[in-house]
């Protein structure tokens, strides 16, 4: 089987004031297209206590719901990290 998947979205979510933690920035989640259609949801943008960011991928203890590549995720978190830093809140 071939499938054919040539562009990638990147939906950030921010989140609310009265999340869990005040250390997560936000949620994501990424489309990839072309002949097919796969989202991929439950990555989670974190603030790190050292400066910088953290990004954690849908998994549980036995199983990661979200591989990447080493190449392919060092990219997609940069669009992530550029997503985020390039997001305009909606003051009401």
């Amino acid at each position: 089987m071939e499938i054919n998947l040539t562009d990638l979205k990147i939906n950030f979510k921010a989140t609310e004031d009265n999340e869990k933690s005040n250390n997560i920035l936000g949620h994501v989640y990424l489309s990839l297209t072309g002949d097919e259609k796969v989202r991929i949801s439950g990555i989670i943008l974190w603030k790190s206590k050292y400066g910088g960011y953290n990004i954690t991928y849908p998994k549980n203890r036995d199983f990661i719901y979200a591989y990447l590549s080493d190449e392919l995720k060092n990219k997609v978190e940069k669009e992530i990290i550029n997503a985020y830093e390039s997001y305009i809140p909606v003051i009401n």
